[in-house]
């Protein structure tokens, strides 16, 4: 899986629809974490534009 630090970005944000979705239904997410390719690849490209697209990605999650 090769994907840039914006790609990363939407990844992680595209959980808000999930939210809007469990919210719909009356329910609350309360939390999602990076499992398997995604996680791995996380861990071994530890640089600043990867760590300033998770840390945007944690921000917005929040807002939402």
């Amino acid at each position: 899986m090769d994907v840039s630090p914006a790609e990363l970005k939407d990844i992680l944000l595209s959980d808000r629809r999930l939210r809007e979705y469990c919210r719909a239904a009356g329910a609350e997410l309360q939390h999602m974490n990076p499992h398997g390719i995604l996680y791995t690849m996380i861990e071994k490209r530890r640089t600043r534009r990867w760590s300033t697209a998770i840390g945007e990605a944690s921000r917005n999650r929040a807002r939402s």
